[in-house]
């Protein structure tokens, strides 16, 4: 049976496989750089907290080619996001998880009035530090604009699927929500295919394509502080508490 936190992935960084359980932080953050990688980290927790081996998984519920090599080209068609489902899901987004949370329905309320809550609140994640500062006085250093354009990678024309991954007893699951995908993949990979880097450390944080909920949620907390960012900006970002940022172990050139 293969290991449970080991994944081949191939990007343009790195083509050998990497143990999740196992790699380094300092491993981590260069390997999520890449949107692929991103998205199959997400994958393998979503795998551990549902209890489904990566060999069950590959034979009973994801051998599918939208879910086991997650990649952003397979959500990124303008003809085929946003579309009907995706604002029905957007909208619900905003009434049952956006209004009710204070700093991302300040910063995004405007969007989820026409229906772009959810890539309102990652890009509002890309520009963290002032969503920070902007939480006493509402929008003001940072004002989320509506998406433009995707990528459109090849292959073209790819028909949107949702995913649901059941438990391994089979008595719950969770949904995987390409329109959710769709915005991650817009809003924080930039035009060489590079994840943005406060992007990628909310996902490291969150463990989840449903980051920007706990971030908004946590901004009092934990995500507005200086050390926080610091490490982010210094690349030095691995998911702990900023007193306890030390438990990285980067490398000397890193520190």
């Amino acid at each position: 049976m293969a290991s449970a936190g080991r994944v081949s992935v191939t990007s343009a960084d790195d083509d050998a496989a990497i143990d999740y359980e196992t790699v380094s932080a300092e491993q981590l953050w260069k390997h999520l750089d890449h949107p692929d990688n991103v998205l199959s980290f997400v994958r393998f927790h979503m795998l551990k907290e549902l209890n489904i081996s990566e060999d069950d998984a590959l034979v009973e519920t994801l051998d599918d080619e939208y879910f086991t090599g997650l990649s952003c080209s397979m959500y990124d068609d303008d003809g085929e996001y946003p579309n009907p489902q995706c604002i029905k899901g957007d909208n619900l987004t905003c009434t049952t998880g956006i209004y009710e949370n204070y700093y991302y329905n300040q910063t995004c309320h405007h969007a989820c009035t026409e229906s772009w809550g959810v890539p309102c609140g990652w890009q509002g994640l890309k520009n963290l530090p002032k969503v920070c500062d902007d939480r006493e006085t509402g929008p003001n250093e940072f004002v989320a604009t509506f998406p433009g354009q995707a990528k459109n990678q090849a292959p073209d024309n790819v028909n949107m699927k949702n995913l649901f991954v059941p438990s391994s007893d089979h008595t719950s699951g969770r949904w995987y929500w390409a329109c959710n995908v769709h915005a991650f993949c817009y809003e924080c990979v930039d035009e060489t295919n590079t994840v943005d880097d406060y992007c990628k450390a909310t996902v490291i944080r969150s463990k989840s394509m449903y980051a920007p909920s706990a971030v908004y949620r946590d901004l009092d907390t934990y995500w507005c502080n200086q050390t926080i960012f610091d490490a982010i900006d210094a690349g030095t970002y691995c998911g702990y508490n900023a007193n306890h940022l030390w438990q990285c172990q980067w490398s000397d050139e890193l520190a």
